[in-house]
């Protein structure tokens, strides 16, 4: 993946990851695949600003996966899809 190509580039995860990721995955992770700082994350997240609709679960952010993915122009069934390309190869 050429990371300058991609509006988006996702730091350690390849396109077929993401489809495993839970449906409400950590703000440290959605944080990383945004390339938001931790701090920048949090205090988004805190303040209701975040680029994503964010659940604060038992004193924890959750970042809902299918809203992330359209936050990074992905779509799940285009993820799939990749997925089965990559095991046909």
């Amino acid at each position: 993946m050429n990371a300058s190509a991609e509006p988006h580039a996702l730091p350690d995860y390849s396109q077929g990851a993401l489809d495993a990721l839970p449906p409400a995955i950590t703000l440290k992770v959605a944080n990383e695949l945004l390339s938001l700082s931790r701090n920048t994350g949090y205090r988004l997240a805190a303040a209701g600003r975040y680029p994503c609709q964010v659940l604060k679960v038992g004193g924890e952010y959750r970042v809902i996966k299918a809203d992330l993915l359209r936050v990074l122009g992905i779509q799940a069934a285009q993820v799939r899809s990749e997925q089965v390309e990559d095991q046909a190869a």
